[in-house]
């Protein structure tokens, strides 16, 4: 199933909102992976990670799965944040219309 308004051929209305090669991460803060950071960017209304385009969900469950080596649950709009232009990181939640 497919994220509301997402499409693989247009991304997610709402990521073209972001400027292409925006920034977007997500940082542990706590626990076995503390201070590992996954990073992203934001190219044509999908999140791309590590080469290949995703919705913000799937590229946050591609990136569990390679951190942690398991398949988890997540809504990847509440688990990266994007790099504004005056260097802060916003939930990426923010930019849903």
């Amino acid at each position: 199933m497919s994220e509301k308004g997402y499409t693989v051929e247009g991304g997610h209305p709402d990521l073209h909102s972001l400027d292409d090669g925006t920034q977007v991460r997500y940082k542990y803060k706590r626990g076995e992976f503390a201070g590992t950071v996954i990073e992203a960017e934001i190219r044509d209304g999908h999140i791309v990670y590590e080469g290949e385009q995703y919705s913000p969900t799937g590229a946050a469950r591609v990136a569990l799965r390679n951190v942690r080596g398991e398949e988890y649950e997540v809504n990847g709009w509440e688990w990266w944040e994007y790099r504004d232009d005056e260097g802060r990181w916003i939930e990426l939640k923010n930019v849903r219309a």
